[in-house]
């Protein structure tokens, strides 16, 4: 059957990485892009199920319709969709059988690298300590438990993969053997789990960095995720940054890390109960 023939039903989505951030999804993205019978669209995150659902099913199912018969997993990796209530109710609406992937990562550390993130991409100056009062979001997207709890009960616990950053940057090759075999794709040894993405840095000028960033949000407004995904994918968007080294990129204060493990107690001992996963080390 050739892509033409194919229904809405033959591309519709069959797995989504639902996040959060910060959590190894650019690495995900070139991972399974990179796999034969995966098929992805250009755009890493679409946003649909919760900022741009009022786009139709129709405008996201065309983002799949270039997969080929061949890529038997079709998908997207956006990292907002554990956060939104309304993307859980849609998902499961319009992909009930669908497979879904999420990373969770050390809160405080997760929070630090959204931080990296917004001053990278030209969005805030502010210190650490200051800019987590200034984005709730900062430390609300490191809350995994009540997320993770919405997804499971309406999804069942099978149908949710939930990973673990720690276990990517220790031993890569066995995290995405775990991701192939719960997606039902065969191994290759030559897949680039071993490959760095989009490692932490700097805007080499903010104003630029903020200018872009306007205009991947108004080309997504307008319905163009995929040409968001080539820009952001090119050399051209590599030259607006540099990557931190050992000695430039930021640390948080001993202080700062005492004050969030106690903030973020009660969700860790939760989403510990939740996942049977041994998280001793987050308390630290």
């Amino acid at each position: 059957m050739s892509t033409a023939q194919m229904t809405a039903t033959d591309v519709s989505p069959n797995f989504l990485f639902i996040g959060p951030d910060k959590t190894g999804s650019s690495w995900l993205f070139h991972l399974l892009s990179a796999h034969p019978e995966v098929f992805i669209p250009l755009a890493k995150d679409t946003y649909f199920f919760d900022r741009y659902y009022h786009f139709g099913m129709s405008w996201y199912l065309d983002l799949f319709r270039a997969a080929t018969p061949e890529q038997i997993c079709r998908g997207e990796i956006c990292h907002d969709y554990l956060m939104s209530t309304d993307a859980t109710d849609r998902i499961h609406t319009h992909l009930p059988e669908c497979k879904l992937v999420t990373c969770l990562r050390h809160p405080a550390e997760r929070s630090f690298s959204h931080w990296l993130y917004k001053r990278r991409a030209g969005e805030t100056d502010a210190s650490f300590e200051d800019a987590i009062e200034q984005f709730p979001e900062i430390l609300q997207n490191s809350c995994y438990a009540e997320n993770l709890s919405r997804y499971m009960d309406r999804f069942g616990k099978r149908q949710v993969l939930v990973l673990f950053f720690d276990d990517l940057q220790e031993e890569p090759r066995d995290f995405a053997k775990q991701v192939c075999e719960f997606l039902g794709l065969t191994w290759h040894e030559s897949l680039p789990f071993r490959e760095r993405q989009r490692a932490a840095g700097a805007a080499r000028s903010p104003l630029i960095a903020r200018t872009a960033k306007a205009g991947a949000n108004l080309s997504r407004h307008m319905g163009m995720a995929n040409l968001v995904g080539r820009v952001k994918h090119s050399k051209l968007s590599r030259l607006l940054y540099k990557e931190f080294d050992s000695t430039t990129k930021p640390r948080m204060s001993d202080a700062t890390r005492q004050r969030l493990a106690e903030w973020f107690a009660d969700d860790i001992d939760a989403t510990e109960l939740l996942t049977g996963r041994d998280l001793s080390r987050w308390r630290q």
